[in-house]
């Protein structure tokens, strides 16, 4: 590497701590907290009167007791278990839970939270409920006791847990076991994961090095292996649904486009009443553009405002792909578009995200996929989890990820019966693995990029 070059990234190098010293506390102040409490209520608000709009309240009360006793197991479209008006109403009861829990935790709303908040919320349309989650958070809250730490240290982990919701729903319900024993049974399960998978989660992160953004789903991957193996050996047979809507519901594709608008919005109006000094144009949308996603969060880096236009920018291009296939807004499409814009705050932007994108179409042509399918959509959408691998790489092997991913993603549930929602989540630490010790051992010149941020 040539002198000029490494004067080059030391410049940048130097530029990216100031900005991190200028917005380490600004974004995270009072101010834009309240900017995060507004963008979660606007969602829970929506939700709620739309649900009561669509349905009438005794259709609601039997819709959501659909959605609570169902297995959850993928693929479980609460859309079409329940209803659209009760999977709204039990969507926005699910986003009050993690808020309430979030303002008795004195947890701050920053950034990073938001981030783990739309992600549940979007699996609460198909798989995570207001039950099933929360043997999960207990678990965590009980090791953060033992840990004698705050709760609010662990509250991401407690959150993404619920990914493994049916594994609670199908032992308590749909195990064949007596409800006396099984519902205990189902508690207890749920708690220890939680307990023991904060420290799990922790070693895998190890073995991916934070290439997918889905660190928990792939931990529960593991964790879904060991309890459908564990049925299997007691003769519980797990039978997978396929229970999918049939029909977009248009005033939710009205809602999410607006809400992506909305928050666009919000970033730009707060850029211009900020000012335009030197300090804010280093934070502009082009310098975010240039984030691998590779351990470095958006939020953090680049500030609210910044963040705000990369979330709803973000949320029109995963809007933009569902409609571009033409696929049905499913329950899964949902919980795809949502967990983009949540981890537009963390780690996604357009640059590293559309390569994988990219590959997942070329391997579903390639497989002769439908590419209008929920399985196919959903797939893409979650793929982005592999963005730090075009951040740190470059364009060929952002495509190379996201055309492996397809691959192996189409096979993946088979091995965990289906108990882990977060199963891209559990696909894309295993592309990470199996890439990255490629592009790591090839000469520095090929590939890996020159950047800071390693």
């Amino acid at each position: 590497m040539g002198k000029a070059q490494l004067e080059r990234n030391q410049q940048r190098l130097n530029d990216k701590k100031q900005i991190k010293s200028n917005l380490s506390e600004n974004s995270d102040s009072d101010v834009y907290i309240k900017y995060n409490w507004l963008i979660c209520l606007t969602m829970f608000s929506v939700f709620m009167i739309l649900g009561f709009v669509l349905d009438t309240p005794s259709n609601l009360w039997r819709g959501i007791t659909r959605i609570l006793l169902s297995s959850s197991i993928l693929t479980t479209d609460y859309l079409a278990v329940g209803g659209v008006g009760a999977a709204l109403i039990h969507n926005a009861c699910f986003m009050l839970l993690l808020l309430v829990i979030v303002l008795l935790s004195r947890t701050k709303l920053t950034g990073i939270i938001m981030v783990h908040i739309f992600m549940p919320v979007g699996f609460a349309f198909f798989g995570m409920n207001i039950l099933n989650i929360l043997p999960f958070i207990l678990g965590v809250y009980l090791y953060a006791k033992r840990q004698k730490q705050s709760f609010s240290d662990y509250i991401i982990n407690a959150y993404n847990f619920g990914s493994l919701g049916p594994i609670v729903s199908f032992i308590a319900l749909h195990s064949g076991l007596p409800l006396y024993f099984s519902i205990p049974l189902a508690i207890m399960c749920g708690t220890m994961i939680g307990f023991f998978g904060v420290p799990f989660a922790a070693n895998c992160f190890k073995l991916h090095q934070g290439f997918t953004l889905y660190n928990t789903g792939f931990t529960g991957g593991f964790i879904g292996i060991l309890i459908f193996a564990l049925l299997s050996v007691f003769k519980i047979e797990v039978i997978r649904p396929n229970i999918l809507i049939e029909r977009t519901s248009l005033p939710l594709a009205v809602f999410l486009i607006t809400y992506s608008v909305c928050i666009l919005f919000l970033g730009i109006f707060l850029t211009r009443k900020n000012g335009s000094s030197d300090s804010k144009k280093s934070k502009s949308y082009y310098k975010l553009l240039k984030c691998t996603g590779y351990n470095e969060i958006i939020y953090e880096s680049y500030g609210a405002e910044t963040t705000y236009i990369n979330m709803g920018i973000m949320g029109l291009l995963a809007i933009g792909f569902a409609l571009l296939m033409g696929v049905t807004l499913t329950g899964p499409i949902l919980a795809g578009i949502l967990s983009v814009i949540g981890y537009a705050a963390l780690g996604k932007q357009p640059f590293n995200t559309i390569p994988i994108i990219t590959g997942v179409t070329l391997s579903g042509l390639v497989a002769g996929a439908d590419l209008s399918s929920t399985g196919f959509v959903m797939t893409g959408l979650f793929s982005t989890a592999l963005a730090p691998v075009t951040g740190k790489f470059g364009l060929i092997p952002g495509v190379v990820a996201g055309f492996v991913h397809y691959a192996i993603a189409r096979m993946t549930s088979d091995f965990h019966g289906g108990f882990v929602l977060y199963n891209n989540g559990f696909t894309s630490g295993i592309v990470a693995i199996l890439l990255i010790s490629i592009l790591m051992n090839l000469p520095q010149n090929i590939f890996r990029r020159n950047n800071t941020n390693s």
